[in-house]
């Protein structure tokens, strides 16, 4: 019993673990970030792009579990009692950050859904750890994950709202320079189909004239004239699962 009240673990090994679970995890990060630009299938990279968003979702449990139980083997009396009383101060915060892990693991639940909660309805326009940002059509609305969960919400499937789409894209003739991300870039900013107060983002560019682009797309469902549109350009289009 003893044993267990002594320290197990040195400051140089705590603060060693931190600095390489930060490292680990900006690598991960790097690697989210690349993993369009892979000269591999489209279909491998969505599948390696959605492994790394689910260990992504759960790093932060992760890093926060890890370093915390170093923290308290360093002084198991008096740093499980800090630990004891930071959770006791935080835990509403912390059940909000755990719902919403859960949440994003499910993936329709992400950035350019329509969402109904109560008496809003909207697009989910930005994603962060403790709620959701909505726009509608009084504004952008705040939305945490505890009310998301204790009022229920459901992620409509209609054509009533705008709705945020990534389309993969790549030139036919990728030696012609009027085929160019900046050019098509430039070509969608005057589509019809689109809104334009948002200004249309590439997501990714490989080398071999593959491109993979950000819309909104204007109510009505218009998807598929979009694609045909951009078909007419020169391009092979379809949309990204």
């Amino acid at each position: 019993m003893t044993d267990l009240l002594k320290p197990h673990f040195s400051w140089l090994f705590f603060l060693g673990t931190v600095v390489f679970l930060l490292l680990f995890y900006s690598l991960l990060l790097f690697l989210q970030r690349q993993v369009h630009q892979l000269p591999v299938a489209l279909k491998f990279r969505d599948r390696l792009s959605n492994k790394l968003r689910s260990i992504l979702l759960l790093y932060d449990l992760i890093f926060i579990v890890t370093t915390a139980s170093v923290f308290i083997l360093l002084n198991p009396i008096w740093h499980g009692l800090v630990i004891l009383f930071l959770v006791s101060i935080t835990f509403p915060l912390m059940r909000n950050y755990m719902i919403g892990r859960f949440l994003c693991f499910d993936p329709e639940f992400q950035q350019g859904k329509r969402i109904t909660v109560g008496k809003d309805t909207g697009v989910i326009n930005k994603m962060n750890r403790l709620g959701i940002y909505v726009i509608t059509n009084n504004g952008m609305k705040y939305i945490n994950y505890m009310i998301l969960q204790e009022r229920g919400f459901s992620l409509l499937t209609d054509s009533l709202m705008q709705e945020y789409c990534d389309l993969n894209i790549n030139a036919r003739d990728q030696g012609n320079s009027n085929l160019s991300a900046e050019m098509l870039l430039y070509k969608l900013m005057g589509v019809p189909y689109l809104d334009s107060e948002y200004r249309p983002t590439l997501i990714a560019n490989s080398s071999d004239a593959q491109f993979q682009i950000r819309v909104l797309i204007r109510k009505g469902n218009h998807r598929q004239e979009l694609i045909d549109l951009i078909k007419d350009w020169g391009y092979d289009c379809q949309l990204s699962h």
